[in-house]
């Protein structure tokens, strides 16, 4: 929660956030200018003295109680915005698509994790449409581009990266497939002229 300074001279508006680590008693401050961004990968501190340990928090949309993703350099539990959240709690475990709008940074929930990384949504504050898609290969969000809704076809917007790649949903389990090199439907071209042949001297047999 905000955190506003009652005195007139100051009005200053921070949250601070407890270090989730066992024994810890590390305290964080963030001022006003970061908040109104929602932390798109939820709050992200390294901790102060063992600087191999990362955390991620967010809070479950359902119960309002912290979900903490732990990890270290070298194994890394990262949350993602726009992932599938299952509140970890043994009386909620309900689940949820956290989404940040890019124009107005407002909040968005999807019930139940129905958004589909990737798909075009409209903010529910400002009315704006933007869709946003995890990078393969730098493993940073991208905000769609609205050729990217009509062909699949993604180029990483950060300069360090600029990877190219093709992402389908699955109609069933809706998890992302990544296609690296080209786009799979063209790669189904010879199997499709098959079927095709197939189907041709099938119905021939009927044709007198």
């Amino acid at each position: 929660s905000i955190i506003k300074c009652l005195f007139d001279n100051c009005n200053c508006e921070y949250i601070q956030v407890n270090c989730p680590i066992k024994y810890c008693i590390d305290l964080l401050s963030i001022e006003k200018p970061k908040i109104f961004t929602n932390f798109p990968s939820g709050i992200m501190t390294i901790h102060k003295k063992e600087k191999e340990i990362m955390y991620q928090k967010i809070n479950c949309y359902y119960c309002w109680r912290l979900i903490v993703y732990g990890s270290t350099r070298a194994h890394r539990n990262k949350y993602c915005e726009c992932q599938k959240v299952i509140c970890p709690y043994i009386d909620c475990k309900k689940s949820f698509n956290r989404i940040i709008c890019p124009h107005c940074y407002n909040e968005i929930y999807v019930n139940d994790g129905w958004y589909k990384m990737g798909s075009q949504i409209k903010c529910n504050k400002c009315k704006k449409d933007f869709g946003k898609i995890l990078c393969f290969s730098c493993g940073r969000i991208n905000i769609c581009k609205e050729t990217f809704f009509k062909s699949g076809q993604i180029q990483c917007g950060f300069p360090n990266c600029l990877k190219e790649s093709y992402m389908i949903n699955c109609i069933y389990c809706r998890k992302l497939n990544i296609f690296k090199k080209q786009i799979p439907i063209n790669g189904q071209k010879k199997n499709a002229d098959i079927a095709i042949i197939l189907l041709m001297k099938y119905f021939a047999l009927f044709a007198d």
